[in-house]
């Protein structure tokens, strides 16, 4: 009887023991997945700054080629002013939104301003498209979206700077007759315009698409490394 009792009583130091390590292990696996969960947020919070600051300089620079291309001789209407305004609105966060009207207001400066009233009507279409290309992010919607966005962005910037030539330049009659032969003029110029929206938006979109992939890419490789 004294033998059995020696053995239950180490059995029992033994199960104490066993379940002491299992306690500790237990405790150790939760501190190294909660330090991993950490580390992983802190890598996740820096990855974001990291594309907040580089959609930042993207967009100055595209800002910067943009004023190069409008001042370089080219076709009429066959600018990116609006592929920076998309682009604008899409990525960059809004207190940086006024990048791409002070682009259009230098660009004015040194080619030289126009009537004020048609002036008003170009630059409220341009904020109505980088505000349109802000709404569309916010509900989720991406790349996807970009092809529909310039074409409706070249759609609109012709149907109110048109109006607004009819309406403010002369040269027409304040009619019907005379606002569709405003339209009809504006064609040619229409297509150019379309044409500028869709290529340079693809342009944009699509280089920092790749840019912000291989970005990705190499902070993730950077990732595994560390753990």
């Amino acid at each position: 009887m004294l033998l059995c009792g020696n053995l239950q009583v180490q059995d029992l130091k033994i199960i104490k023991k066993n379940r002491h390590a299992e306690l500790v292990s237990a405790s150790n696996n939760s501190e190294a997945s909660f330090d991993k969960k950490i580390l992983k947020q802190v890598q996740d919070d820096v990855l974001k700054n990291m594309q907040k600051k580089q959609i930042i300089i993207f967009s100055v620079i595209l800002a910067i080629a943009t004023v190069v291309m409008r001042l370089y001789p080219h076709p009429w209407n066959f600018s990116p002013m609006g592929a920076l305004f998309l682009f604008s609105g899409f990525y960059l966060p809004r207190k940086w939104m006024l990048l791409p009207l002070i682009t259009l207001s230098v660009t004015d400066l040194i080619i030289g301003t126009y009537q004020i009233q048609v002036m008003m009507v170009v630059y409220g279409s341009y904020a109505i498209m980088m505000f349109g290309a802000h709404y569309i992010r916010s509900k989720g919607d991406k790349m996807a979206s970009v092809f529909g966005l310039s074409i409706a962005s070249a759609i609109l910037f012709f149907i109110t700077t048109n109006f607004a030539h009819w309406m403010f330049f002369g040269g027409y009659a304040h009619n019907i007759s005379g606002l569709m032969q405003a339209y009809v003029a504006g064609i040619p110029f229409f297509r150019n315009s379309l044409i500028g929206y869709v290529f340079y938006s693809a342009m944009f979109f699509g280089v920092y698409e790749l840019v912000n992939l291989s970005s990705s890419i190499k902070q993730k490789t950077s990732q595994i490394e560390v753990i």
